[in-house]
């Protein structure tokens, strides 16, 4: 399948099936998303953002492998940490809320409503250090941006974990935590 034949099957959709396509495994593409959320193809980066866009909708996670899928092809891609960074926060307000939603947008465009669907989860390594995700799709996470990240704190409020002092954002009716404040 070429580039153009997958615009046209992705042009009317939102998001692919990739859940649902099942291909046999073609092998290893050359191409890797950097940390920094950059692609790279061939040790070249990718700029144009439209096939970047492209190749993010057909992006599928198995185990600890990410792959880009079509309804005939799997290739298996090098993720170095996670295939999108959310590097935008907006604050919607909702009349009918006690709080206002929050919706984040990833660096290849996908705008994503946090909420028990698409949750925010912070999980600490062993030094302490947060590192920050929410759901995009699937089993597909995006990193948040360390300003982002710093933008949530700003708007937390604390409130008491067993005898641990957390901070916590909300969205809409739900609320998400982001971890001890120790």
């Amino acid at each position: 399948m070429d580039i153009s034949q997958l615009e046209k099957l992705l042009d009317e959709k939102s998001e692919a099936p990739v859940e649902q396509w099942n291909p046999e495994y073609c092998g290893e593409m050359d191409l890797q998303i950097k940390s920094n959320g950059s692609w790279w193809y061939m040790g070249s980066e990718i700029t144009r953002k439209r096939l970047v866009k492209l190749f993010s909708r057909v992006i599928k996670k198995e185990k600890n492998e990410y792959f880009l899928v079509t309804p005939v092809e799997k290739l298996r891609i090098e993720v170095e940490d996670f295939p999108f960074i959310a590097n935008w926060l907006d604050v919607v307000e909702d009349p009918k809320q006690l709080h206002p939603w929050l919706s984040l947008k990833t660096n290849v465009g996908d705008q994503i409503k946090l909420d028990k669907n698409s949750p925010l989860i912070v999980e600490t390594n062993e030094k302490g250090i947060p590192t920050p995700k929410i759901k995009v799709r699937a089993n597909l996470f995006a990193k948040l941006s360390r300003s982002v990240f710093y933008e949530l704190v700003e708007m937390s409020e604390s409130w008491d974990n067993n005898g641990k002092l957390h901070s916590r954002v909300f969205s809409g009716t739900d609320w998400f935590d982001l971890g001890s404040q120790e």
